[in-house]
């Protein structure tokens, strides 16, 4: 009896392992949208600190 670990299969291993131009537009859009999100919420942050600051900001007189 020939034991493998369960992710080998008895296949043969014949799939290519490149990168599509499809995989490389969804890599660049998903890229895209993470990225905005880290930067849009970080600027979303900067913007309240603007108006945070004067409201609630230490006095330092």
């Amino acid at each position: 009896m020939n034991k493998t670990p369960t992710w080998m299969g008895d296949g043969g291993d014949d799939t290519p392992l490149g990168f599509g131009i499809v995989d490389w537009i969804r890599v660049i859009w998903r890229g895209l949208i993470v990225g905005g999100l880290t930067f849009g919420c970080l600027l979303i942050a900067l913007l309240v600190r603007l108006v945070e600051r004067p409201l609630y900001g230490a006095d330092l007189s």
